[in-house]
């Protein structure tokens, strides 16, 4: 009975012990989950360019419709050749 009145009365240390832990961790969280949103819209660039038929990223000009998808052609083009951007693409 003794030690479960002495846990009664530590719970508060012990609770402001997690909650510090959890603000640790969040914060740490935070800044993976910016990383991997980081990573995930670069690799969906990647992606989504790889949905383009493969006779688009042949052609060394192309006129598309959207920025959006001229960006990853470029993007994926020069991903796939190994060139900086400079020059002509």
């Amino acid at each position: 009975m003794n030690s479960y009145k002495h846990f009664i009365e530590s719970i508060p240390s012990l609770y402001s012990d997690l909650k510090q832990q959890q603000q640790q961790q969040q914060q740490q969280q935070q800044q993976q989950q910016q990383q991997q949103q980081q990573q995930q819209q670069l690799f969906y660039l990647v992606r989504s360019g790889m949905r383009l038929p493969i006779a688009v990223m042949s052609v060394k000009k192309t006129t598309t419709t959207t920025a959006a998808t001229s960006t990853t052609t470029t993007l994926l083009y020069h991903w796939r050749t190994g060139s900086s951007g400079k020059g002509k693409v």
